[in-house]
């Protein structure tokens, strides 16, 4: 930490010209101030940062007189200021008790900069040189003028050793004697200052010429520091005042300051109006005028900063400098009138003669030279340096001009002009322009870059163009080319050109979208597009091409067509021909109208004349060819071919000996090395297909097919697959030495690590994974899928094994037509037709056939026949049931000896074991059961029960109930004691609504409760079936003798309740016995037969009826006779009457 201590430290009061008698008061102020800068270890102040400072006064063996601290704070300059004598006392004596009038007092200060208590020294300790007069001088006492002295008798006298009058108090002033010889003393004159000598400035000094000065009013003595003023206490303003505060020298200078501190103003009415205004330096007439609370400013000149009132750190240097100023800060201007009507514009820099003049509030604006940005008002962020550079633009932004009426006319923003004249009468952006008159004519171009004398001399409204070098871009008026070099692109009017080098491009007229880099290359090119020339002279005589490269000295130099591409010293060098890429020494020698060559490498394509569309890379590459449309990569590829076409060798050798095979494609070191007359191949890695002279097989992998012969139709990839293959056909081996050890095998399908490792003449085969099929000899019609699926088969058929080990351990030449999908699944087969799909499926089938196992752990443990087993652990313990259909997770999951079953459901059946010939279907139906021939529907149904031969149906019916029952027929649709249907096969009877004790008497058929139905009910009666027919007799007798009555059932229970209506059992046995039946504890009836007595009866009735009826006619028949009889009996007594 550096510390800078300044020399503001009050040495004592002196008063001039003060009334006639002189007092020196006891009372004066305990203390003086102390002012330093704050530096960290890099040499940046310590800005805006609390601090802790530790004052001590000590005597000269260091012994402290007194010790204090202070907690301060320190300005964006890193400066402070305390008063010592008012801080907080830490030890010694009290402030006033300094023996000053000793003359040894010498001051240690101590820093802290984060504000604790870890001090550290600064500097030495220094000894106070100048003693605080005022601080020891507390008991001085007046002195008085005789009453009898005249004008000439001094009151007070000081003289110098020689006894000459240096300082002398009269009655009506005070005067000071000074040598006036042509030989000055050490201090001539009369001057304020330490007693030590080794101040490097006065505070105030009046010369052998002398100085006067008018006063102000006598009401200073109540501030400190130094003042001179009148006597008679009548003059308004003030010419000089300092202070430790502020020095103010010039009329008015600083005479509204209330608390602004540590300001300089010299000058007439400098920095009048400031009341707080502190750290400002006014210098000159009228400087800082109306500055009222700005701070940190240095105003130098005529009227400099005039108007300004709050404006920070701004330094204006010269005559009417910011003038106009009233906010704007942290402005730099020197030059008269530079910046004089800036007004609230902050961050600027304009040094020259009216640099700036007209901003106003542009920001962060740099300028220098003779009114530079003159007329610049709110354009921001540009830096203008030279004569007039920027001159014309008002608003533009973010410009950089550097030269002579560099950017003069400017308009615009982003430009960088760059040279005299650069840019003069732009109005375009983002333009950078470097170079006499570079770019002098552009207007409204944009984004362009011109650095050389002259470069883009003539450009105007081109946009996106760099040119560099002298008279580059001369004539250019276009867009997007960029020219490097001595006249590049020096006719050029085209857009999307790059020339680099001396003249290249020179005579480029109207060809676009060319690069030419090199000595004069593309020089003659006028109209030809798309080019690209590197190297010297490269296309030095093509004026129409296009479309071509040409890389390396004079490449492509007399060419004259299209759409070649020549990399290598006079590659292509009298080439006529289209569509070329020659790279490489010698590379298409002897090439004349071959077209749509690409030949990279030495003597590549070495003898080819006419042949196109050809592409050869490496030493020799194709040496010989002289046909089309091969490609040949790596040392000596396809050296040997002639003829052959459609072929890609890539790698050293590959192809080596080809002569007429066509359609190949070997990668790898001498891949397909043999190969004459093979055709359609494709060979990849090290050594494939070495010895092939087949066709149509792919190799891929290191010696892949290496020892293929007249294999066709394969495709081996990895390393070693098909290596020892000669004659096998149609084989695919995918993977590290797949199929490795095949010969004469066919239509194989090989995928993994090893698959198929040891086949030698299987066929057909599909095995996908590591190891899978690995023992397969000759093996065919296989499916192995999964890492070890199918391991340990030498001679399978027509077997599906998917899954990590599925069928690992099958090797019977009679495990056949067998679908195992699953981890394990069919590991331990050695049958046939099975079908084990699920981890672990039918792991433990080892002579099991015709199985079907689906499901995690389905029949894990069978080794019998005709299973089908599907879901999680569905038969997990069956070992030798068969014919069984096991449907769900756990199902029959203990089954071990069961057979021919149906069980679906999860947990259907999970604790059979040996019980056999049950169809159990529903979630946890049967779960209890180990019986047989049971048929258990419906979830939970038949859960608890553990007999046979039932059939429960419904759910949950039997999962609390019946548990122990057999032979019983029960259907409902929930767990109840009474279910809708309850049947006995051994007693062959059925209950209705109930169980077997709801059928006390027994019958075969009983509903407990109302029976009916929409239509008849049906029974046998036919005659065939009857014998001993006789009508009923009395049967209307035995009708008359029924009583039909009402009642209600006893049992509360019954589902019949209220008021019923019907006979009563034991009365009827009476009348009609045939009806009632007395066996099991209660009697009942037939009412259905009942219905042919009451025929009988009406019948019977209807006779009488119809007895009555005739009877009644008969009566009618006498009654009308009678009537007859009567009216002739009346006709008779009327005739009578008469």
């Amino acid at each position: 930490m550096k510390v800078k201590e300044t020399a503001q430290r009050l040495a004592f009061l002196l008063l001039l010209m003060m009334p006639i008698q002189l007092f020196v008061y006891s009372q004066t102020p305990q203390g003086f101030s102390y002012q330093a800068v704050l530096h960290d270890a890099a040499g940046l102040p310590l800005a805006d940062k609390t601090i802790a400072v530790k004052i001590t006064l000590e005597d000269a063996s260091h012994a402290a007189y007194y010790t204090e601290t202070h907690s301060t704070q320190t300005n964006a300059q890193g400066a402070f200021t305390i008063v010592i004598g008012t801080g907080t006392i830490v030890g010694g004596n009290l402030f006033e008790s300094i023996p000053w009038a000793n003359g040894d007092v010498s001051l240690k200060v101590e820093v802290d900069p984060d504000g604790g208590t870890s001090y550290t020294q600064i500097g030495a300790t220094t000894k106070l040189q100048a003693v605080p007069y005022a601080l020891y001088a507390e008991n001085v006492k007046e002195v008085n003028s005789m009453a009898t002295a005249t004008d000439t008798d001094p009151i007070f006298v000081v003289k110098n050793k020689a006894g000459q009058i240096v300082f002398a108090v009269y009655q009506s002033g005070v005067r000071m004697y000074v040598d006036n010889l042509a030989t000055k003393g050490a201090k001539g004159g009369f001057a304020v200052g330490g007693l030590t000598g080794k101040a490097s400035a006065d505070y105030f000094l009046i010369t052998p010429d002398s100085a006067r000065v008018r006063l102000n009013a006598p009401a200073k003595g109540a501030k400190g520091g130094f003042a001179v003023g009148g006597l008679t206490g009548k003059g308004t303003n003030s010419y000089m005042q300092l202070s430790p505060d502020n020095y103010f020298i010039g009329q008015d200078a600083g005479k509204a300051v209330t608390n602004g501190i540590y300001n300089s103003f010299m000058g007439y009415q400098s920095g009048q109006a400031t009341t707080s205004g502190s750290n400002n330096v006014f210098l000159g007439y009228q400087s800082g005028y109306s500055n009222t609370s700005g701070k940190r400013n240095t105003f130098v000149g005529h009227k400099s900063g005039y108007t300004s009132d709050i404006g920070l750190s701004n330094v204006f240097i010269g005559d009417s400098t910011g003038f106009d100023n009233t906010t704007g800060s942290f402005n730099v201007f020197v030059g008269s009138n530079t910046g004089a009507k800036n007004t609230t514009g902050v961050y600027n820099s304009f040094v020259g003669y009216q640099a700036g003049l007209s901003n106003t509030s542009g920001d962060n604006n740099v300028f220098l030279g003779y009114q530079t940005g003159y007329s610049n008002q709110t354009g921001t962020n540009n830096v203008a340096v030279g004569n007039v550079a920027g001159y014309l633009s008002t608003v533009g932004a973010s410009n950089v001009f550097i030269g002579d009426s560099s950017g003069y006319g400017n308009t615009s923003s982003y430009n960088v002009f760059l040279g005299k004249g650069s840019g003069k009468a732009n109005t375009g952006q983002y333009n950078a322009f470097l170079g006499y008159q570079a770019g002098l004519k552009n207007t409204s171009g944009a984004s362009n870059v011109f650095i050389g004398n002259q470069t883009g001399r003539n450009n105007i409204t081109g946009n996106y163009n760099t040119f560099l070098g002298y008279q580059s871009g001369y004539t250019s008026n276009s867009n997007y080319n960029t020219f490097l070099g001595y006249q590049t692109g020096f006719l050029s009017t085209a857009d999307y050109n790059t020339f680099i080098g001396y003249q290249a491009g020179k005579s480029n007229t109207t060809g676009t979208n060319n690069v030419f880099l090199g000595y004069q290359t593309g020089y003659s090119n006028q109209t030809g597009t798309n080019n690209v020339a590197v190297g010297n002279v490269a296309g030095y005589l093509s004026t129409a091409g296009a479309s071509n490269v040409f890389i390396g000295d004079s490449s492509g130099y007399g060419n004259t067509s299209s759409y070649n591409v020549f990399l290598g010293k006079g590659s292509g060098k009298a080439n006529t021909g289209q569509y070329n890429a020659f790279l490489g020494y010698q590379a298409g020698l002897k090439n004349t109208s071959g077209a749509n060559n690409v030949f990279i490498g030495y003597q590549t394509g070495f003898y080819n004349t006419t042949g196109a569309y050809n592409t050869f890379l490496g030493y020799q590459a194709g040496l010989k060819n002289n046909t089309s449309y091969n490609s040949f990569i790596g040392y000596q590829a396809g050296k040997a071919n002639t003829s052959g076409q459609f072929n890609s060798f890539i790698g050293y050798n590959s192809g080596l000996s080809n002569t007429t095979g066509g359609t190949n494609v070997f990668i790898g070191n001498e891949s397909g090395r043999t190969n004459t007359t093979g055709t359609s191949n494709v060979f990849l890695g090290n050594l494939a297909g070495y010895t092939n002279n087949a066709n149509n097989n792919v190799f891929i992998g290191n010696e892949s097919g290496r020892y293929n012969t007249s294999g066709a139709d394969n495709a081996f990839m990895g390393y070693f697959a098909g290596r020892a293959n000669t004659t096998g056909y149609s084989n695919v081996f995918i993977g590290k030495s797949s199929g490795a050890s095949n010969t004469t095998g066919y239509s194989n399908l090989f995928i993994g690590d090893k698959s198929g490792f040891s086949t030698t003449t299987g066929f057909s085969n599909l095995f996908l994974g590591e190891n899978s099929g690995y023992s397969n000899l000759t093996g065919e019609h296989n499916v192995f899928i999964g890492r070890f699926a199918g391991y340990s088969g030498t001679a399978l058929k027509n077997n599906i094994f998917i899954g990590d080990s599925a069928g690992y351990l099958s090797n019977a030449t009679f495990a056949t037509n067998n679908v195992f999908i699953g981890y394990a699944s069919g590991k331990n087969t050695q049958s046939y037709n099975n079908v084990f799909i699920g981890n672990l499926a039918g792991w433990s089938n080892s002579s099991g056939q015709n199985n079907i196992a689906i499901g995690d752990k389905a029949g894990y443990s069978n080794t019998t026949s005709q299973n089908i087993f599907i879901g999680t652990e569905a038969g997990w313990k069956n070992t030798t049931g068969y014919f069984n259909i096991i449907v769900g997770r756990w199902a029959a999951h203990s089954l071990t000896t069961g057979y021919q079953q149906i069980i679906i459901g999860g947990g259907a059946g999970s604790s059979l074991t040996t019980g056999s010939e049950n169809i159990i279907i529903g979630t946890n139906a049967g779960s209890m059961n180990d019986g047989n021939k049971n048929i258990f529907i419906g979830n939970s149904a038949g859960w608890s029960n553990t007999g046979s031969n039932n059939i429960i149906m419904g759910y949950k019916v039997g999962y609390s109930y019946f548990q122990t029952v057999s032979n019983r027929l029960i259907i409902d649709n929930s767990q109840v004691a009474t279910p809708l249907i309850w049947g006995e096969f051994d007693n062959r009877r059925v209950v209705i609504n109930g169980v077997n004790t709801d059928n006390p008497s027994n019958y075969t058929f009983y509903v407990n409760g109302t029976a009916g139905g929409d239509f008849a009910w049906n029974n046998l009666s036919d005659i065939r079936l009857k014998k001993n027919i006789n009508a009923i007799s009395d049967a209307l007798e035995k009708v008359m003798q029924l009583r039909g009555v009402n009642f209600e059932w006893k049992n509360p229970d019954s589902p019949e309740k209220g008021i019923r209506m019907g006979f009563i059992a034991q009365e009827a046995e009476k009348i009609i016995p045939e009806v009632v039946n007395k066996e099991g504890e209660f009697y009942s009836m037939q009412y259905a037969p009942i219905t042919a007595l009451l025929v009988e009866a009406m019948k019977n009735q209807q006779q009488q009826i119809d007895n009555l009826k005739q009877e009644n006619l008969e009566l009618k028949a006498k009654v009308k006779d009678i009537d007859a009889l009567k009216s002739e009996l009346d006709a008779i007594k009327a005739m009578l009457k008469k």
